[in-house]
């Protein structure tokens, strides 16, 4: 009997010490990584069950791609959207003449911008695929190989003269009507507050929001600085939402046969959504978040103003989403 007694206090010990253990250990849906993980250890998982409170910031350090990119499955973030890009391959001969003083460092820094800024959009919880237009046939390949994660929400989708704005545009209105849409500039990513987005909302008012980025501390360099405030803002756009509605007329396309990027293209793209496609254009990017990621400040050398004094779109930030 004592032997029995013994065994069954045994039993109750290894219990009360495995509740403990499981007491002590941290949340299993909590993933954390230390800023030495490698980047593909980073996104092992498609899924992010639970947001890091301030505080495990506080206590310990973690890189700042993973920080941007954490995100919540949660019945508010059931917006759900279709990114619109394009990007070079800067080592192809006839595009390396827009950057004739570059060295391959200079080229490989920028292509990593365009890389992590792709990785990054395609990590978002309300991004639901990413078109990506190419008219460069080496470019999916070397896309594809420089991506880790989420890559399923990809689709490659062959466009002539993918870097003319009007081709972009036209191939949204073609194939996208009816879809909640986001075309943005390559280095410019989607962070916080697109879960406020309401697609019926814009569809019925027939509206587009064309957001101003913001900047902050980046892996490679400081971008902290303003652009989305009224005092700040000089008609910087990166990136337009909208439910492409109706055909998009060769007017639209002649005013837009304009490189993505020359100087003053997103305020032609502005003007263009108001008097042309009679959209009603704001910019709420005080509460929907895009920053951009350009440290290299690799640029096209023979870029130029495309707009004038009267095909300048203007649209200041606000708060205000309808």
């Amino acid at each position: 009997m004592k032997k029995v007694r013994d065994s069954f206090a045994g039993v109750v010990l290894v219990l009360i010490l495995i509740l403990y253990i499981r007491h002590q250990s941290p949340n299993p849906h909590l993933r954390y990584v230390s800023p030495s993980a490698s980047s593909s250890s980073i996104f092992a998982s498609n899924r992010l069950h639970k947001i890091v409170s301030p505080d495990i910031f506080n206590k310990r350090p973690m890189s700042s791609m993973f920080v941007n990119n954490l995100q919540t499955e949660s019945p508010s973030n059931c917006v759900k959207m279709i990114v619109v890009l394009t990007f070079p391959l800067l080592y192809q001969p006839k595009v390396r003449l827009s950057h004739p003083d570059l060295s391959l460092v200079d080229l490989d820094r920028r292509m990593e911008e365009y890389i992590s800024s792709l990785q990054s959009t395609l990590m978002h919880v309300n991004v639901e695929e990413i078109h990506f237009l190419f008219d460069d046939v080496a470019l999916p390949s070397y896309v594809e190989s420089k991506i880790y994660s989420n890559g399923i929400k990809l689709k490659f989708h062959r466009v002539y003269d993918s870097h003319k704005t009007s081709n972009i545009f036209e191939y949204v209105f073609t194939h996208l009507q009816g879809k909640l849409v986001m075309v943005t500039q390559a280095d410019c990513y989607p962070e916080r507050g697109f879960h406020l987005i309401n697609k019926t909302v814009l569809s019925k008012n027939r509206l587009m929001y064309a957001l101003t980025r913001h900047g902050h501390l980046e892996d490679s360099c400081d971008l902290s600085g303003e652009f989305c405030d009224q005092k700040t803002y000089v008609g910087s756009h990166d990136a337009y939402v909208f439910v492409p509605q109706g055909r998009f007329p060769l007017s639209a396309s002649v005013y837009l046969h304009k490189k993505t990027t020359t100087w003053g293209i997103d305020l032609l793209i502005v003007w263009v959504f108001e008097n042309i496609l009679r959209y009603r254009v704001l910019n709420p990017c005080k509460v929907i978040y895009i920053y951009h990621r350009h440290c290299s400040f690799v640029r096209d050398v023979k870029r130029v103003r495309v707009n004038t004094h009267n095909t300048t779109g203007w649209s200041p930030p606000t708060d205000k989403l309808v």
